[in-house]
């Protein structure tokens, strides 16, 4: 009897230790790479009192970081940002609008003791932002940019992570042509996240 309950025991003991080891593997400290992508929305803006509206876009980018620990990581990331300018005050127009961005993230992972990690961050830096006319050269100017991000992780398993998230990304007013206007976006995006 006694070594049936001894049995008994040991095996919660086990099945404990291999979720804590799984789990602490899921969120081990490590370099990781990512690649993403999906809609990009341009707000509306206006120059001098002419409303400029944008039709939707795309964004595609990736990103090299560092884990921390199982809550906090890091990363650099690069990502293009393409839209048509669709009307200027009603009319229809044949400009583009693109950006470049180089940002460095932080974020912060909410651990939930299942595959599904929501997280939230933000990061800073410089982007390039072209405005290439119908006809005539291509504008472009350097600025301070930022974004605020939320969204959600499925881990497969401790190396392979997909996530579908929300960026607010905004640039300062770049000038083209010498007019300030707002630089302001919403980025709807899928990724793809491997940690080594």
């Amino acid at each position: 009897i006694g070594e049936g309950i001894t049995r008994t025991l040991k095996l919660p003991a086990i099945a404990a230790a291999v979720l804590l080891l799984g789990m602490q593997g899921a969120s081990a400290a490590g370099i990781y790479v990512g690649a993403h992508g999906g809609l990009n929305l341009t707000h509306e803006t206006d120059i001098s009192g002419v409303d400029l509206s944008f039709d939707p876009g795309f964004a595609a980018g990736g990103v090299v970081g560092y884990r921390l620990n199982p809550n906090v990581r890091f990363d650099g990331e690069v990502t293009y940002r393409n839209n048509d300018l669709d009307e200027i005050g009603g009319l229809p127009a044949g400009n583009e609008i693109r950006s470049v961005a180089f940002l460095a993230n932080g974020y912060y992972d909410i651990t939930t003791g299942t595959p599904w990690v929501p997280y939230l961050g933000g990061g800073l830096g410089v982007a390039i932002v072209e405005l290439e006319p119908a006809s005539g050269s291509t504008e472009d100017d350097t600025l301070f940019a930022f974004q605020l991000g939320v969204g959600v992780a499925y881990e497969f398993n401790p190396a392979l992570a997909v996530s579908l998230d929300y960026r607010f990304f905004g640039t300062e007013s770049p000038e083209f042509a010498g007019f300030d206007y707002d630089y302001l976006n919403s980025t709807f995006q899928v990724g793809l996240r491997y940690s080594f």
